[in-house]
């Protein structure tokens, strides 16, 4: 099968989540994925869990060990250096996708023409029990209309509806735009 999509987990003291973040991943009904995990010096036992996660998963899965704290943005563009696939998706240690996440977003994207540079989905917010804390992130984020398509750039200065591990997006827009921003916070 062809991998077609990079998931980048960037983590940091993720040890209380991240199995249950990899688990999400692995349970993806779209199959055509590698996972770039990078350890950004972490304190607690999140090394060990991601590595004893691993143990048979196979080719697909990598896991990078930073020997100096480089931050969530260095890390991103570290991962994102490495995908060399059609699709990149960003994804927190402490967050979860449902199991179809991936695969319908890469139909949708493989249905644009090559103007569309990502797309982006809503989200329940929990907490750190798992349970909804929120009916959803866009009402979070007070957008509480239907999000728009196309070109958003107008409504994103009004205000971000759009979170970053929602997004699937074309790998040659992010590299092109020259990643992530490092000098933003």
């Amino acid at each position: 099968e062809t991998i077609k999509v990079t998931i980048g987990i960037p983590v940091y003291n993720g040890a209380k989540f991240i199995k249950e973040t990899l688990d999400s991943v692995a349970s993806q009904s779209y199959t055509g994925i590698k996972v770039l995990i990078i350890d950004d010096c972490s304190t607690d036992d999140s090394v060990k869990i991601i590595q004893n996660w691993l143990i048979g998963k196979g080719e697909r899965y990598k896991l990078i060990l930073n020997s100096n704290n480089l931050g969530l943005l260095k890390c991103s563009n570290i991962i994102l250096s490495q995908a060399k696939t059609t699709y990149f998706q960003l994804l927190g240690h402490d967050d979860i996708i449902y199991p179809n996440k991936i695969e319908d977003e890469v139909k949708l994207l493989e249905s644009t023409d090559d103007t569309v540079a990502m797309v982006y989905c809503n989200m329940h917010v929990i907490d750190i029990l798992g349970n909804k804390i929120s009916s959803s992130f866009f009402e979070r984020a007070e957008y509480f209309g239907k999000p728009p398509d196309g070109n958003i750039y107008n409504e994103l200065i009004k205000g971000n509806f759009i979170n970053a591990s929602s997004v699937l997006c074309k790998t040659n827009f992010m590299v092109t735009l020259g990643g992530y921003d490092e000098n933003l916070f």
